[in-house]
């Protein structure tokens, strides 16, 4: 069971504004299209955060999914750029007004960067850390991160 429509977890990079449920649905289509491979995990953010943590800037606009898979055994997989590629072809199917942002060249393709096994629960104990009022079971990761600390994080656990 997936938690939708939580607070500030729309993803906007040009006027679009791409609801979490939407994206959820993207990401679960292009997973299934995908031999041998389960969904651990994923978050998702604009690509000017972080670009703000890598000291870079662009007039580009895109977004970042940073995702978790493994094979149906629980094995390492490593999904190549083609199989990369369809998560931002799912969300152009799942969503007119992004495909069209997307045929108008005003937003880029969406960069997939897969992290390491494990990464999304380590990343769970360290935001329930930095929240001591949260419990493990009340915990839902957030579909949009946005918050400079974590994201660098993630991007420490390229695969």
């Amino acid at each position: 069971m997936e938690i939708e429509y939580r607070l500030g977890m729309l993803l906007n990079v040009c006027f679009e504004k791409t609801p979490e449920n939407v994206f959820c649905d993207a990401v679960e289509k292009a997973v299934k299209q995908l031999e041998d491979v389960r969904l651990v995990d994923y978050t998702t953010v604009e690509n000017i955060h972080v670009e703000k943590i890598q000291g870079e800037t662009t007039t580009k606009k895109h977004y970042f999914l940073f995702l978790e898979v493994e094979t149906s055994s629980g094995t390492n997989v490593q999904l190549t750029e083609d199989q990369k590629c369809m998560f931002d072809q799912s969300l152009r199917d799942n969503y007119e007004i992004y495909n069209n942002l997307r045929l108008q060249d005003s937003i880029q393709p969406m960069v997939v960067y897969q992290v390491k096994r494990g990464t999304f629960q380590q990343l769970k104990h360290t935001m329930l850390s930095a929240n001591p009022q949260s419990t493990y079971f009340q915990f839902k990761l957030p579909r949009v991160l946005r918050k400079d600390a974590f994201l660098a994080f993630l991007l420490d656990q390229n695969y």
